[in-house]
């Protein structure tokens, strides 16, 4: 009654360790670039450059939205511009 053979099992397993390895490795590589925006608008503030960080720190926000230091600074900046 066993609808799949050991080695269809063992293939079955693969695909599924690779798939959610992969799944890893995509977020990790997207927390990455998030983490380079916020750093870029992190510079870009502190050169004065407060609409080029506000842009930098939305797109940090938009690749990783649970990002609460892009939101956080992105707020500093804006009270720092009076908005």
């Amino acid at each position: 009654m066993n609808q799949f053979n050991r080695p269809s099992k063992c293939i079955l397993w693969v695909i599924v360790i690779f798939m959610f390895t992969a799944g890893f490795a995509h977020a990790k590589q997207s927390n990455m670039n998030a983490y380079a925006y916020y750093k870029r608008g992190v510079s870009y503030h502190d050169k004065g450059y407060d609409f080029k960080a506000i842009s930098e720190f939305s797109k940090a926000i938009q690749i990783f939205p649970s990002y609460a230091e892009a939101y956080y600074n992105r707020g500093n900046v804006y009270t720092f511009k009076g908005r």
